[in-house]
C-alpha cells in the first residue's frame, strides 16, 4: 500500500496486488482515505475521539502528532490506539490502516 496526496492535498491510496499466474501483471486500485469512516465507526462501535484518531493515523501521524493535532497527551493517545485495535480486532497501525481503506 503507497499512500499518496492529491492536487488538493487530500490523500488516497493505490492498492497493488500481483496476480497469480501472471509475471508482472499487477491489479490496481485508487481511492480517497477515509470515504467510508462513517460506516467503520458504526460497525466497530467507535466513539468520536477514536475515530479522529483513527483518521489521524491513516494520515500518516505519529502519536506525538495526534496528540498535539487533538490537544490530548501522548499517552491519551496511546490509550485511544488501544483501544481502537481491541475494538477493530487488529494488532498494528499497518493492519488498522488495511481495515480503514
Amino acid at each position: 500500500m503507497i499512500a499518496l496526496t492529491g492536487h488538493d492535498n487530500e490523500p488516497f491510496v493505490v492498492h497493488l496486488m500481483a496476480l497469480r499466474g501472471r509475471r508482472g501483471d499487477v491489479a490496481v486500485s485508487i481511492r480517497e482515505i477515509g470515504t467510508d469512516i462513517s460506516a467503520f465507526k458504526e460497525r466497530y462501535q467507535l466513539s468520536r475521539r477514536e475515530i479522529e484518531v483513527a483518521e489521524l493515523v491513516l494520515r500518516g501521524y505519529r502519536n506525538s502528532h495526534i496528540a498535539s493535532t487533538l490537544g490530548i497527551t501522548p499517552a491519551t493517545t496511546k490509550k485511544h490506539l488501544s483501544r481502537i485495535f481491541e475494538k477493530v480486532g487488529v494488532d498494528s497501525r499497518a493492519q488498522l490502516t488495511s481495515k480503514l481503506v
